[in-house]
Parts: structure tokens; C-alpha cells; sequence
């Protein structure tokens, strides 16, 4: 397993010593570089293991943006995942280890995304306690907001089935989608 390495280049199959006969080389960005018989990709979204390997992936955009925080609540998240369906999407506030203190994912309009993030603190709180039905109590504290888009990701495994996939290639993680 590599980890923490760079892969700058990723060769053709090509004849090894295995029991197959076939594997691959690896290059990293410090001129390393290793041999293997399975490659897997598990490195995010954007994977250059991927993309180097000519493993396509469609995308579309999903019509939804995720606001996401950090949040401390007036009663305690009783290590629950909650999730709450609204008519504009979904969410959710996860446990964290201090049991008033929960991330959440807002699944929202990309219009509704633009209002909430305009929100000073205390009318974003506010909003988020509403939405969410105050089931925690008040939302006491916020962390900053980040938001973003959200898409859809899904790799190329009908090209397997169809003989077409290079050997040797796996994805894992959000490397198999996004």
C-alpha cells in the first residue's frame, strides 16, 4: 500500500510474474515507483488514479447545494444521527463527540443555499432551530459555513461487462463516484 505519495504516471498493463501475467507500474511525483497487480483508487472524488487509468465517470449536477457546519445544541445529540425531511430537502445533524455538538448537512435549493449563507449567525441559528423543529433544543453556537454544490458521480462499470475495462483497476471510496 502507498500511501501519502503523489502518482504522477500510471503505465499500460503489461506481462508480469504474477499468476495472471499481468500488472501495472506506478510513478510517483519523486520518481519512485512501484509494480502491482491491482491498483485501487481511493483517493477522492477528483482521483488522478482514475483518471489516469482512462476509467471514465459521468457527472450531473444534482440541483441541490449542502450547507455544512459545526453546531452546538441546548440538549444533548444522545449519540443519534437525526435527520429531518423538509419540503426543500434534507437535514441532518450528526453526533460528534461532545454530546451537545453535532456537524450538520443541509441539503437545500441552490436558492435557499444563497439566503441561508447570507444569514448573519444569529438568524442563521435561528432558521437552522426552525427547520430542524428545535428537537435539540436552540442551536447555541455555529462554526463557519461552507457550502457546496452537489453532483452526481458514477464510474464506468458497464465497461467491465462489455470487455472494454482495463484490468487491473479497482475504485473505492468517493474515487467510484463523488
Amino acid at each position: 500500500m502507498i500511501t501519502g505519495a503523489s502518482v504522477s504516471q500510471l503505465s499500460e498493463p503489461e506481462p508480469g510474474r504474477d499468476s495472471d501475467g499481468i500488472s501495472r507500474t506506478l510513478t510517483c511525483a519523486d520518481g519512485s515507483c512501484w509494480r502491482a497487480t491491482l491498483v485501487v483508487a481511493a483517493d477522492g472524488t477528483m482521483s488522478k488514479i482514475r483518471q489516469l487509468a482512462s476509467i471514465p465517470l459521468w457527472e450531473w449536477d444534482y440541483g441541490h447545494h449542502a450547507i455544512v457546519t459545526t453546531i452546538r445544541t441546548e440538549k444533548p445529540h444522545q449519540d443519534t444521527a437525526w435527520q429531518r425531511f423538509t419540503e426543500d430537502g434534507l437535514l441532518a445533524f450528526l453526533p460528534l463527540d461532545d454530546p451537545y455538538t453535532c456537524s450538520i448537512v443541509w441539503s437545500t435549493s441552490p436558492d435557499h443555499a444563497v439566503r441561508f449563507m447570507e444569514l448573519d449567525d444569529v438568524a442563521f441559528r435561528a432558521a437552522l432551530s426552525r427547520e430542524f423543529e428545535c428537537r435539540l433544543g436552540d442551536v447555541q453556537w455555529a462554526d463557519q459555513r461552507n457550502v457546496f454544490p452537489l453532483r452526481v458521480s458514477v464510474k464506468a462499470l458497464i465497461y467491465r461487462w462489455r470487455r472494454v475495462w482495463k484490468p487491473l483497476n479497482s475504485c473505492s471510496g468517493t474515487s467510484s463516484h463523488g
